[in-house]
């Protein structure tokens, strides 16, 4: 029988396989469509056509650029595209009308910026992405992320005391989303 942290883990790995997997159909599907990728355009500019092609209500089109958006952001090799990136996923699949879709595909986006800040070391990528998981509602992942923020903040006073006030600021907004089962009891996510 396994422990909660170790079924924890399984399902993020699991989880992350399976994004990865889809990410990967996506783009060589996109490819093979004969839409052409604009390999000169940035991640940035690709949102900026999600949000203009979302104002004119052009569904199609947000979904085609969302696409090319990812792709940019994958091969950025930073994990900052990936949360802008997941957050134009959402909202591409919320207009449209599958909020659920759009939460599936924005976590997935989360956990690959989660992994790269955490192999980059970048304690406020860390932060950023958990802080975009509790915004999900998921406060699992936002407990594992934390564990890896205080494992990066190392022996730095300021840096934990950081990881301790967003931990605070994720307790406040999982329990007020979803009721105190989320809050350790003390105003945070442990």
């Amino acid at each position: 029988m396994m422990n909660g942290r170790t079924a924890g883990r399984i399902s993020l790995i699991l989880a992350v396989a399976v994004a990865m997997t889809a990410a990967g159909a996506a783009i060589l599907d996109h490819r093979s469509s004969g839409a052409p990728i604009e390999p000169r355009m940035t991640w940035e500019q690709h949102v900026e056509r999600v949000d203009a092609a979302l104002a004119s209500h052009d569904l199609r089109t947000a979904r085609e650029v969302v696409r090319d958006a990812y792709a940019a952001a994958v091969t950025s090799r930073r994990w900052e595209p990936l949360l802008h990136v997941g957050d134009a996923q959402r909202r591409v699949e919320q207009a449209s009308g599958f909020a659920t879709l759009g939460k599936a595909s924005a976590r997935a986006n989360y956990l690959f910026a989660l992994f790269r800040a955490r192999d980059q070391r970048s304690l406020d990528g860390v932060l950023q992405a958990a802080d975009a998981f509790s915004r999900l509602g998921d406060a699992s992942v936002v407990r594992q992320a934390l564990v890896v923020a205080r494992d990066l903040a190392g022996r730095d006073a300021v840096a934990h005391a950081r990881v301790d006030l967003a931990a605070a600021e994720f307790g406040v907004r999982l329990a007020s989303a979803d009721g105190p089962k989320h809050n350790d009891g003390n105003g945070g996510v442990r």
